[in-house]
């Protein structure tokens, strides 16, 4: 095959994926206009079921789902407002090491790929991409792209802490979640004997520095910032 014909492959391939993210793109930003209908909150149960099952893969908020009350409920169908769709063209760049973590990232479909040290990993569906970002200040410590037009589930960190603290239900347990993440973490520092840090159930590898969880501890009325070293996700 000569040169020009491998161009004109590639040009072809680029133009197919362009049409297709544009598709995707419209797809996911479509809204059927009799939901315009219904109630604010009738609205976001819809959207909390919609992704009820790549929320479930957060390990605190399928522990929330086993017996949630109507308080519980009502503030994780409003926690649907922190997500966000995205699509991804072919070679897009999710996020680049040694930015900052603001949002943590689900596969929804395509073929996406994180780099780091130790090379390539493809990502499945098992698990959240920079999940840590949802418990403590992160940096990322890896190269996160799209190797094929890719959709994602997007959750903003910051909107997403700022709702589970309005109650005291899901204040309590994303705070002793968050403890525990981040003790799982130091625990497996100290048997590696070093600064790297592969925690593939999480779905992330980090580096360590000092920083505190996003949640702090309330005891008898008094909130207490808790002092605990934080994980630099890759």
């Amino acid at each position: 095959v000569g040169l020009g014909q491998r161009l004109m492959r590639l040009q072809l391939r680029s133009i197919v994926d362009r049409l297709s993210l544009r598709a995707r793109a419209r797809s996911s930003d479509l809204r059927v206009p009799i939901l315009d209908l219904l109630s604010g909150p009738l609205f976001r149960e819809l959207q909390f079921e919609r992704h009820r099952a790549s929320l479930c893969k957060l390990p605190m908020l399928k522990d929330l789902l086993e017996a949630p009350d109507i308080q519980t409920l009502e503030t994780l169908h409003s926690a649907t407002r922190s997500l966000y769709q995205l699509v991804a063209a072919t070679r897009d760049i999710i996020f680049l090491s040694g930015s900052r973590a603001t949002s943590a990232y689900f596969k929804l479909g395509g073929t996406l790929a994180y780099y780091r040290d130790q090379g390539e990993e493809i990502v499945d569906d098992s698990c959240w991409v920079a999940e840590a970002c949802l418990w403590t200040p992160w940096i990322h410590m890896g190269d996160f792209e799209a190797k094929s037009v890719s959709d994602l589930l997007c959750l903003d960190a910051d909107s997403f802490c700022e709702t589970l603290a309005k109650t005291w239900s899901t204040q309590l347990v994303a705070s002793a979640y968050a403890v525990e993440f981040l003790d799982t973490c130091l625990v497996l520092l100290s048997c590696a004997h070093t600064f790297f840090l592969a925690f593939q159930g999480t779905g992330f590898v980090g580096r360590f520095a000092f920083a505190k969880p996003r949640f702090c501890v309330c005891t008898h009325g008094i909130f207490l910032a808790l002092s605990i070293p934080k994980s630099i996700m890759a």
